[in-house]
C-alpha cells in the first residue's frame, strides 16, 4: 500500500506491484516466465491471474480455486511458458474488484518472433483508479515519438469492469488485433470509435503522418497518448472537443 501523486497533482492511496500500472512484462514465444509475487502489506491478500492467457491451473492465480491468496510476508513464485503471442494483462484475482480498482494490475506483451514488428511499439492501459482516469502512467498526457512514414502499434487495454470507447485521432488506422488475437486483413478506418469490451484488448496500427496522433478514452477525460513526429510540438489539447466521444463527431 502507498500513497501516490498522478502528474495532474493528484494524489490516492493505492494497492500496487511497485507502480501503477504494475511492471510490464514482454516475453518471445516460447520463453519462461517467472515472476515472484511478495506481499508486503495486502492484508486481505494478492495473487496473479494472466487475463486470457493459457497457463498451467496452479498458476492461474484464482484464490481458494487454484491457490490460497498471498497473505502479508508470502510469497509465490509464477513460472509458465509463453505460449501465446498478443496483448495481455494481469492483476490480483484476490477482492479483485477493489484491488484493481487500487492499483494491483500490469501488462504482459509476447511478441512471435516470426512477425514483423512495429518501428514503434506502445502499450496504453485505460483504468480507473479509484475515481482517477489514466491511460498508460499517466492522467495527463504521454507523449512517445515517431518518425513520419514509420509504422505504429499502440496495444489499448480496458482494464476497467465496464465497456470503455476509445477515439484515435490525427491518422486512419487499422484494428490489428483483438483480445491477443491477430485480424485477418483488416480495413483501414478513421474517426471510428473502438469500443472495447471489460478487460479486453484492441491494438491498433497506423502509419505515422507529419502531425501528430492522438489516442483518448472515454473513462479518463484529461489523460491522452500523443504520438508525435521528433521535433514537432506536442500540441494535443488536455480534452477532446466538446461533444467528440460521446455524440460521435469527431474530426
Amino acid at each position: 500500500m502507498e500513497h501516490i501523486t498522478l502528474p495532474s497533482g493528484q494524489s490516492t492511496e493505492a494497492w500496487t506491484f511497485g507502480s501503477v500500472p504494475g511492471p510490464t512484462l514482454e516475453a518471445e514465444l516460447g520463453q519462461v516466465l517467472e515472476v515472484v509475487l511478495n506481499n508486503r502489506d495486502v492484508g486481505a491478500g494478492v495473487t496473479l491471474h494472466w487475463h486470457g492467457y493459457d497457463v498451467p491451473n496452479a498458476m492461474d492465480g484464482v484464490a481458494a480455486a487454484t491457490q490460497d491468496a498471498v497473505l502479508p510476508g508470502q510469497s509465490m513464485t509464477y513460472r509458465f511458458t509463453a505460449a501465446q503471442a498478443g496483448t495481455y494483462w494481469y492483476h490480483t484475482h484476490q477482492d479483485s474488484a477493489e484491488g484493481v480498482r487500487k492499483g494491483l494490475f500490469g501488462t504482459l506483451v509476447v511478441h512471435d518472433p516470426s512477425a514483423v514488428r512495429a518501428d514503434t511499439d506502445i502499450v496504453a492501459a485505460g483504468h480507473d483508479l479509484s475515481g482517477l482516469g489514466m491511460l498508460g502512467s499517466s492522467d495527463r498526457s504521454s507523449v512517445y515519438s515517431a518518425s513520419p512514414g514509420s509504422s505504429v502499434r499502440v496495444r489499448l487495454i480496458n482494464t476497467d469492469s465496464l465497456p470503455q470507447r476509445y477515439l484515435v485521432e490525427g491518422a486512419a488506422f487499422k484494428v490489428a488485433a483483438v483480445d491477443g488475437t491477430e485480424v485477418n486483413q483488416p480495413a483501414e478506418v478513421s474517426g471510428k470509435l473502438l469500443r472495447i469490451a471489460a478487460g479486453g484488448r484492441n491494438d491498433v496500427a497506423f502509419t505515422m503522418p507529419a502531425t501528430p496522433v492522438t489516442i483518448r478514452v472515454d473513462s479518463a477525460a484529461d489523460a491522452v497518448v500523443v504520438v508525435a513526429p521528433p521535433g514537432s510540438p506536442m500540441a494535443a489539447p488536455a480534452k477532446a472537443p466538446p461533444g467528440c466521444l460521446h455524440h460521435h463527431r469527431c474530426p
